[in-house]
Order: C-alpha cells, then structure tokens, then sequence
C-alpha cells in the first residue's frame, strides 16, 4: 500500500494536469432503461448493476457495456461546442473522435481541434433481439387511436392516414370494422391479438418506452420510415416527427441516434418536434467553437471496452471518447507494478457495496482507512472490503 501511494504522489503532477478527458456532471449517457446524468449514475450502475452503450469504432455500432465511473476533482477551464445539433463541454484533454467524408474513424483531443472544421460521429446501429413483425402498425396506433379495452379506435378525417390505415390492416389481416361516419370524420375499430399486444405495450396512454431499445435493426428501422404516415412531416432532408408529449419527442430522437440516424428535439409552439435526418455525423465549423470556466467541484467521465460512448448534453446527442485516467496509469506501470498484494480502500465508500480497482483509483486520496485484497491486477476486476481498518 505505502508502495503504490508513493508512486501515485510522484505523479501528482501528471494525474493534476494530464488526465482530465471528462465532462461536467449533466452529461447523460444511454443505458437499457433510458439516459442517466453522469453525476447520478448509482453505486449499483458502477458494479454493473446497469449497463451504457458503447460505440465501436470499427464498424460503428453500439453495444451494451458495464461502464467504470470516473469522478475527479476539477478546477479550469472548459471548451465548448454549441450549434443546434450538437452541444458540447469537456476538459482540453477530452477525446473527441473525428469522422472523415470517407467513413474513417480517427481522434484528436480538443485542444487540438478547437477553432478547427471537425466532422464529429453522432449515432451508431444498436441491434436488439426484438422483432415486431406489425410495427408498422403499432405506430399508426400510437399516433391517431384511443384505447377502448382490447379495442383500438380510430376518429380519420385525411384520406392518406384511412388509406394507409386500410393498407396495414390489409397487410396483416387485421379486421378494420367503420362503425360510422359523419361531420368529414370516419371511425374504424381495430380488434384481434395484433392490437391486444399493442395495448400491453403502449399502456392506455400510448406511451414510446425504454423497450424500443431492444427492437432489432430492421424493426426500428420500419418504425422511424413509417412515421411520416402519421405524426411525421417531410421537410427536405429531415422527417419532423410532432407530439404534445416531450417523452415522445425524446424516445424517437434516441431510437434515431441508435439507429444509424441523428435528431434534434425543439419546441414549435405548444409541440414538442423530433427533426430526424438520414445522417450519422455532424460538422462542427470553427465559429462554433468556445471556452467556459467550469464553475462546478468535479468532472465525470465512464470507461468502456471500446473507449467511445453515447453520450447527449442539452438535448442533443453525440459519440465522444472516454476517460483515458487509469490506461495513462498502466502506460507509466504505475499500476501494474504496485497492484499485486495492495491492500487500499478510501473511507468513503459502503463497505457493503463491491467496487472494481477502476473506480476504487478513480477516488483516489493518499490516506487510505480501509483496505481489500487485490489478487488481480486487472483493472475491472471486482474487490470486497474485508472488515480490516489499514488507518
């Protein structure tokens, strides 16, 4: 223990002013039960209670991974991204990653591409396990039927939405009764085992959830194209997808930017509106570029295998790069030298909870009062206090 807390207090300096890649605490990053702000991400997330989507930078898709939570104290500046599509504030030595027309994948820190033109990746393909072979249809319920028992009711005055409803019905053998008609408007009755499972899963208040994350690539593929039969408007290059609902707005815009697509959500009235586009990148100019004091006590930032994440700030989601901290920490073998038979823990930790070396280095203090055996020196190994005060 004396051996790696000496070594750590001769890199005061380099751990002070080198290993900063991090961003203010409302950050937010996407996890299987929605986004969750850095700085109230749970002890339970960080043992992997809860698991982050990471972004690959090889082929760009997203997968779920358990995230160790990094929490440093921090005092300096910040720099800054603002344009409507994309917000950003991170330390200097952020990691951004960088895109070029080509599709090639590369980094800089930000103080290197600060001022300059830079194309940032926004989104990755997240592909679920879930297929809804009628999700068409789901949609066409969720935006214009109201829900009566196990029946689906629709009140149509625009002849495109009846025909699209006739067409989806028709396609999957789905009763469509027309009880009546009168003053421009016709209702149909939609029943069957098709809109029962609907039901269940848009609730009496029709309601996008957290389970649109385990679609599969095609499935949330025909539900964000279907849109614009319904609550969607095409506008040139962009889907606006219109709701009274913010939680909508917000759950299209995710399931976008997990679906190869980017989007932004705005208010246009008393609406709340999703602009969709068929893009995965977004180029940041050099005007758009800015510097802030940080005016909070900490920084926050997660590792992941891949070492990219989604991450959205303001309302607007983007990829950026993780915390390089403890990987600086093994370049200098700080770690792997000291590891073996260490026996440290900080005093403020729940000696109920289990805590990985990452997140045990990422708090680090040079007054260790507890202690855990190490027998591993892997990073993402898991230790459990022994009951033993090391002060």
């Amino acid at each position: 223990c004396k051996a790696l807390t000496a070594a750590l207090r001769n890199n005061h300096l380099v751990l002070q002013n080198g290993f900063y890649d991090c961003v203010p605490g409302d950050a937010e990053v996407l996890t299987p039960s929605g986004w969750v702000r850095l700085n109230r991400l749970t002890q339970t997330t960080r043992n992997g209670g809860r698991k982050i989507a990471q972004w690959h930078p090889n082929d760009q898709s997203l997968s779920w991974a358990e995230p160790q939570l990094i929490k440093k104290p921090y005092d300096g500046d910040l720099l800054t991204i603002e344009t409507r599509s994309l917000s950003l504030a991170c330390t200097p030595t952020h990691r951004i990653p960088t895109m070029t027309a080509a599709g090639q994948c590369g980094e800089s820190r930000a103080e290197a591409c600060a001022g300059t033109r830079v194309r940032i990746p926004t989104s990755g393909r997240l592909d679920g396990t879930w297929s809804i072979p009628w999700v068409r249809l789901l949609v066409a319920i969720q935006a214009d039927a109201h829900i009566d028992g196990d029946r689906a009711v629709f009140n149509l005055k625009k002849p495109r939405k009846i025909a699209r409803l006739q067409v989806l019905c028709n396609e999957h053998k789905v009763t469509l009764r027309e009880t009546k008609r009168g003053n421009g408007e016709r209702s149909f009755v939609l029943s069957g085992p098709i809109v029962l499972e609907a039901v269940g899963l848009l609730t009496a208040k029709r309601l996008w959830g957290a389970w649109v994350l385990d679609l599969d690539a095609r499935t949330r593929t025909q539900l964000l194209n279907e849109l614009v039969h319904w609550d969607g408007t095409p506008h040139s290059d962009a889907v606006r997808y219109s709701t009274k609902h913010r939680a909508h707005a917000e759950w299209i815009t995710t399931l976008a930017h997990v679906t190869g697509r980017s989007a932004t959500v705005g208010r246009a009235g008393p609406m709340w509106v999703a602009t969709i586009r068929d893009r995965d990148t977004h180029i940041v100019t050099p005007e758009r570029w800015g510097r802030r004091r940080f005016t909070g006590a900490h920084v926050y930032c997660v590792s992941v295998p891949s070492t990219f994440f989604l991450m959205r700030y303001k309302g607007t989601i983007q990829v950026t790069g993780n915390c390089t901290w403890l990987q600086e920490l093994y370049n200098l073998n700080i770690l792997p030298t000291y590891v073996w038979d260490t026996r440290w823990m900080h005093h403020a930790l729940d000696p109920k909870d289990e805590h990985s070396l990452a997140y045990l280095a990422s708090i680090y203090t040079a007054r260790p009062y507890w202690k855990s055996m190490c027998k591993d020196p892997n990073p993402y190994s898991i230790y459990t206090y022994n009951g033993i005060d090391a002060a």
